[in-house]
């Protein structure tokens, strides 16, 4: 069972709003039900390696990126979007355990590179307040937003952040965010994951998914 991009959304405090931005009530609960729903659907896949589709991306530093990426050491390569909290966790989790010591990671998700780069930003903006929420730091591995529009459900009080388009993940046959591969030299898929584990210490679900 995978987790249902559609239902992966994250409700920001709009600037605009007279109240404090604080979490709402109606938010902590969208948040916690997302959560639920990685429970027991994450969907762990060892495979006959196969070639990670092609792609030819800009990244948010202005970087070509293409296959060849994979050349220079093993990867692990995530789809999904900011503001999924599966997603969110990933990140916060990868962070902890520094695996880009040990893996090289590369980030496309279905957002915009404007946003991504608001997102690391150290000034106050609705994607930064989404990574602050989630106790991220500001990222500096490979990132990617594949599209080339913004798509906002704006409110009175809120943002609502969503996947902004489905490219990859097309190709690629998932609608989990996140889904997390593990890609070797040769630019093949050895293993992936379809969503995120909860429970367990950050240490306990980075180990499981590296080791299993």
């Amino acid at each position: 069972m995978e987790l249902c991009v559609s239902k992966c959304t994250f409700e920001s405090t709009s600037p605009n709003a007279a109240k404090r931005r604080t979490v709402s009530n109606k938010l902590m609960m969208n948040i916690l039900l997302n959560l639920l729903l990685i429970i027991n659907t994450t969907t762990f896949i060892v495979a006959k390696p196969k070639l990670f589709p092609k792609f030819n991306y800009t990244s948010s530093k202005s970087e070509l990126i293409t296959n060849e990426i994979f050349k220079t050491k093993s990867s692990i390569l995530i789809v999904g979007h900011i503001g999924c909290p599966p997603l969110m966790q990933f990140i916060r989790d990868a962070q902890e355990a520094n695996i880009n010591k040990q893996f090289q990671l590369i980030y496309i998700l279905e957002n915009t590179n404007s946003q991504i780069n608001q997102f690391n930003s150290t000034e106050e903006n609705t994607w930064s307040r989404t990574r602050n929420y989630f106790k991220i730091e500001p990222m500096n591995e490979i990132i990617i937003g594949e599209c080339n529009n913004e798509k906002l459900i704006t409110t009175k009080d809120k943002i609502i952040i969503k996947s902004q388009c489905r490219k990859l993940s097309k190709k690629l046959k998932t609608k989990s965010s996140p889904t997390i591969y593990f890609v070797n030299e040769k630019g093949e898929i050895t293993k992936y994951l379809k969503g995120y584990y909860s429970g367990m210490t950050s240490k306990e679900r980075m180990d499981k998914l590296i080791n299993e």
